[in-house]
């Protein structure tokens, strides 16, 4: 008798396991994409700052070099920096060295870090003249 109650509940968690899994839209939708990387990937279209099913319709596509207001280079879905329309999102700026050369105190953690030793010490410059 055990055995069937067990054979049973397990029939019934699998049928249950498998409407949940039916039953839900795991198809994303356009407004599931807030971002135009996110949204193409996804094989969507970005236009006028939102994510969209369909093509654009509208009329043709300016580039983003022939546009000089930045609300319409924003609608076209691209982006405004350094007083200028552009394709690509603005470039992350280079971080700053999280390591200098004087943080190094040995000749093998200096030269590691590609950086010069001489006179005893790290340098991020090569020596000029004289002997290294």
């Amino acid at each position: 008798m055990g055995k069937r109650i067990g054979i049973i509940l397990v029939i019934i968690v699998a049928i249950v396991i498998i409407i949940f899994l039916t039953s839900r839209n795991g198809d994303a939708i356009p407004s599931d994409f807030t971002t135009q990387g996110a949204c193409e990937n996804a094989g969507f279209y970005w236009y006028e700052g939102a994510c969209h099913g369909e093509p654009w319709t509208g009329p043709a596509k300016p580039e983003p070099w022939d546009i000089y207001d930045p609300e319409e280079c924003l609608e076209y879905g691209y982006y405004w920096y350094d007083e200028a329309c552009h394709l690509m999102p603005e470039p992350e700026p280079d971080p700053e060295p999280t390591e200098y050369p004087e943080d190094f105190v040995t000749q093998g953690e200096c030269e590691g870090a590609q950086y010069y030793w001489y006179d005893g010490r790290c340098y991020g410059e090569p020596q000029t003249g004289g002997d290294k």
